[in-house]
This record gives structure tokens, C-alpha cells and sequence, in this order.
């Protein structure tokens, strides 16, 4: 790329046009390609372990003496700051940190490093790649930073809980809040017992609101009715997915040479278990929980047809456990209010009598026609106050059964459960039994 100018531009004030001598364009197709061949070469006589991603660049050693290691990593920021002084690259050393990680009570003294004669700040915990680290190697900093950023967007979906289609709202969820639950969670996937379910608290929040259930309800029912997995599965199958591209060599190099040797290669014997992996001695829980020894323990436990899946698709299939369909109806048919009361009629959290009456509410779960309990199947098929506007529904004329009214029906045509549903959503509002929802 020649004869490439650029100015600077403020408030209509324009300054010379200055002709650019390096870099490419950014979000041009070549740019991250010429980039990294351009600083390819960086890692080039480092003594310590490095990993370049894009522009972080991060160089690392296991401290068994704090001045070796002092002095094998300073040598190594000289050198990089040589290679950037030829290569015309600026490191800013102010935004250039180290951290120690320890679960030791007494750690290792505090690392001088310097890079260009200016000391990097010591931190104990930073945010790289958008994971933070803790020096103590907990996960309390980045636990919150996921409330943090969730809470708000799960109370805007709930502001919109009444106004927008349960298809939207799911879009949204999926969008904006999941991929933040989601991002990298194999790797913390062994936080705390707490701080999982305070996750998992905030996930069943945002699923309430997409299906108008009422808290209280069973998480069960709740994941069942949204088609969602909870938190803890999800992180589960991302952890065996990354497992098995690292077993068949799909991933990079240094996450392969992890997976331990089979346990065939420590013994001569004919076990049954030879083909298995060699679990990984742990010391501490927080090591037994992260990922490379519980993977392993969870992929020993998979059945042989699993773990020699011929492709990633494959493999993906055979460890997603389908729930059985149970709702054969188009829930993104029909206005919001009769969306969420058919849902909590489906759920049994409604405002019935005895749905009430089973979740404490009230004390009395009759009906106001006088039959001694207000359920679904009293109010859709044999409450006398709505006989009238019952008689004109296809649900009844059809002689639909109360599990094809909430549910719809396995054995008949999309086009047959869309007029029950119809049916269903117009008893519901000409019955006017739900004036309010809350």
C-alpha cells in the first residue's frame, strides 16, 4: 500500500495532509494478516513462554526462584523492546502489567520488571481477552463482572416483558445475554457453588421473563417450557466440545500436547478401562474442578460410541440431550397477555383459585360457579359460568382434552393446532377471567 495520507479533522479545522510510511487500513480484508506476519517474528529468542493473539501480546514463567525469574523475564522485555524499536512498534509500559498467581498463604515476593527503565504496575487481578484474572486465582472479579453486565440487560427484558412477543423477547435473551453467560465459561466453569447459582438465579430470571412465568415456579418446568439448559449443562458441553478437538487434534498444538496419555501406555495388562485417559492427581479442589482434570474425569465417563464420534457434529449431537417435545403449539402465535396466561394455565401458576391455593396464595380454591376447585380443566371444560362462549370454541367442538388445550396436540396437523390455540387464546379473553397480570 503506497502513497496512503491522512489528516486530522477537528470542528471543521483541518491540518496538513501527512503521507503514512507504515500500517494498513483498519478493518481492511489484509490488514490482520499482514499484521501478523509483520510482528510474527517477535517471539524470536524469548526465553519465557509467550502467547500472541492480534495486538495482546503476553509472556509468562513458572516462578520457582522470584530473582531467576526477575531476571529471564526482564531480559526477555529487553528484547522485545528491541524488536520494537527496529520495527518502528510503540509499547506504552504504563498500560503494561504483571501479576503473580499464587493459592499460596505467602506467596512469592513481588517480580521487579521494567520495560524500557519504566517498572510495570503490579496488579492483582486483570482483564485479558475479556476473562479476568485474580492473582489468588479465584473468580470473584469476573463473577461479578458478568452480574454486572447481565443485571441490566435482563431488567430491560423485563421491561419489555408485556410489550413484546415471547419470539422477540427469546431473540433478545439469546442475542445479548446468553453469549455473556456463555463466553469462555469452560475455563471458570470452577467457581464457586454460590456464585453458580447467583448465575443460574439470574438466567431463570431472564427465562421468566420470556415465558410470563411467576417465581415460585419449578426451574424444571421453567427450562422445559423455554426449550433452555441450565447454566452448569451448558458450560458442561462446551467443556467436552473443547475436550474432543483437543483428543482429535483440531486444536491448536499446546492445547493437544495437554490431554494426558491413555492408560494403556502405564500398564501391560488387558484393562478394561485401558483405552480410558489417566486421570490427573489433583492437590486441591480448586485444581480438580478446573478444566483439564474434570474434563478428563468427564470424558472417561462417556461411553465409547461418544468419544469415537468421527466428527465434531457427530459428537455434538450424541452429548446434547434432547428434552422430549412437549409443547406442539406455535408459542409466538396470539397477543402477549394471552401468551403469558396460557402460559402460567400450561405452568399452573395462574390466577385460578387453585393455583393459587397450591402456591399459599389464598385459602379458598373453589370457583365462583360453586364447584369446590378452580383448575384448568374446571375453567376450560366444565365451568358453568362460560358454557355460552365455550360452546363456540374448536377446542371443545373438537372434543379436545385438557393436555391438547395447554399443550397442543402430537398427532394432528400444524395448521390444527394453530386453530386450537386460536380457540384457546379467544376463550381466554372473551371469558375475561384474567383482567390483570402482574
Amino acid at each position: 500500500m503506497e502513497n496512503r495520507t491522512q489528516r486530522v479533522v477537528i470542528n471543521g479545522y483541518k491540518s496538513d495532509v501527512k503521507f503514512i510510511l507504515a500500517g494498513v487500513p483498519q478493518g481492511s480484508v489484509l490488514g490482520p494478516l499482514l499484521f501478523i506476519v509483520y510482528i510474527n517474528d517477535i517471539v524470536d529468542g524469548i526465553n519465557s513462554n509467550i502467547r500472541l493473539f492480534a495486538d495482546d501480546t503476553s509472556i509468562y514463567v513458572i516462578v520457582d526462584d522470584p530473582a531467576t525469574a526477575a531476571y529471564d523475564i526482564n531480559n526477555d522485555l529487553d528484547k522485545i523492546s528491541t524488536w520494537a524499536n527496529k520495527w518502528q512498534v510503540k509499547f506504552n509500559p504504563e498500560k503494561t502489567v504483571t501479576i503473580l498467581f499464587s493459592r499460596k498463604h505467602s506467596p512469592s515476593p513481588k517480580l521487579p520488571l521494567y520495560m524500557d527503565d519504566v517498572r510495570i504496575k503490579e496488579v492483582t487481578n486483570h482483564k485479558h481477552l475479556g476473562i479476568t484474572f485474580q492473582s489468588d486465582c479465584l473468580w470473584d472479579k469476573h463473577i461479578d463482572d458478568i452480574v454486572n453486565k447481565v443485571s441490566p440487560m435482563i431488567n430491560c427484558l423485563r421491561s419489555f416483558k408485556y410489550r413484546l412477543s415471547r419470539k422477540t423477547l427469546n431473540t433478545m435473551y439469546k442475542s445479548f445475554i446468553l453469549p455473556v453467560f456463555d463466553y469462555s465459561c469452560h475455563i471458570w466453569d470452577n467457581c464457586t457453588k454460590e456464585q453458580a447459582t447467583m448465575l443460574e438465579k439470574l438466567n431463570l430470571d431472564a427465562l421468566r421473563t420470556i415465558c410470563g412465568a411467576v417465581r415460585g415456579t419449578s426451574h424444571t418446568i421453567i427450562y422445559n417450557e423455554t426449550d433452555h439448559k441450565p447454566l452448569v449443562q451448558r458450560r458442561h458441553a462446551f467443556k467436552l466440545t473443547t475436550y474432543y478437538k483437543m483428543v482429535n487434534h483440531i486444536s491448536p498444538n499446546y492445547l493437544c500436547d495437554l490431554v494426558p496419555p491413555p492408560v494403556s501406555e502405564n500398564s501391560n495388562y488387558e484393562l478394561r478401562n485401558r483405552a480410558k485417559l489417566q486421570n490427573i492427581n489433583c492437590r486441591t479442589v480448586s485444581y480438580a474442578k478446573s478444566f483439564l482434570p474434570d474434563t478428563t474425569k468427564i470424558w472417561n465417563s462417556l461411553s465409547d460410541s461418544c468419544t469415537t464420534a468421527n466428527t465434531l457434529g457427530e459428537f455434538k449431537s450424541i452429548i446434547k440431550k434432547e428434552s422430549q417435545k412437549e409443547i406442539y403449539f406455535d408459542l409466538n402465535l396470539g397477543t402477549r397477555n394471552c401468551q403469558i396466561i396460557h402460559t402460567r394455565l400450561r405452568l399452573g401458576c395462574s390466577d385460578l383459585n387453585a393455583d393459587k391455593f397450591n402456591r399459599f396464595l389464598t385459602t379458598i380454591p373453589s370457583c365462583s360457579c360453586g364447584h369446590y376447585f378452580e383448575d384448568a380443566l374446571h375453567y376450560f371444560l366444565t365451568c358453568s359460568e362460560y358454557t355460552e362462549i365455550r360452546s363456540e370454541m374448536y377446542f371443545y367442538s373438537k372434543g379436545f382434552d385438557l393436555k391438547s388445550i395447554l399443550y397442543g396436540c402430537s398427532g394432528v396437523s400444524a395448521s390444527v393446532n394453530r386453530e386450537i390455540l386460536q380457540s384457546v387464546h379467544s376463550f381466554i379473553s372473551r371469558s375475561r377471567r384474567f383482567s390483570k397480570l402482574n
